[in-house]
């Protein structure tokens, strides 16, 4: 898989404290789809699978917290529960301090 600059600057340029779990994110993603491509599209980085380059998933930094994108809402209605209210969209989870998933269940969605 390639390796984006933009996303490294990305990552380095997030608020401190964020740092560290944008790169988790951004490893879980590179290991559950391992023929993506990276790319930095519309201010955040974004991985394409296949002719179409259709986004698959996705990271991002908010002001409160890091967000973790996974295109598919039918996957994540299957981890709803362990999702609560992390999930605030059909494809977005909240990496909120308070509410953030451990590693096991991060792997287990990506």
């Amino acid at each position: 898989m390639n390796r984006n600059p933009a996303v490294d600057a990305f990552i380095a340029g997030a608020p401190e404290e964020q740092q560290a779990l944008l790169k988790r994110l951004r490893n879980l993603i590179r290991k559950a789809l391992p023929h993506s491509e990276e790319n930095f599209t519309n201010g955040m980085p974004v991985y394409t699978v296949g002719k179409a380059r259709a986004w698959t998933a996705g990271f991002g930094s908010r002001k409160n917290c890091p967000m973790f994108y996974i295109m598919s809402s039918a996957h994540l209605d299957r981890y709803a529960e362990e999702l609560g209210r992390s999930r605030t969209g059909k494809s977005c989870i909240a990496m909120a301090p308070t509410r953030t998933l451990s590693l096991p269940q991060l792997e287990a969605i990506a």
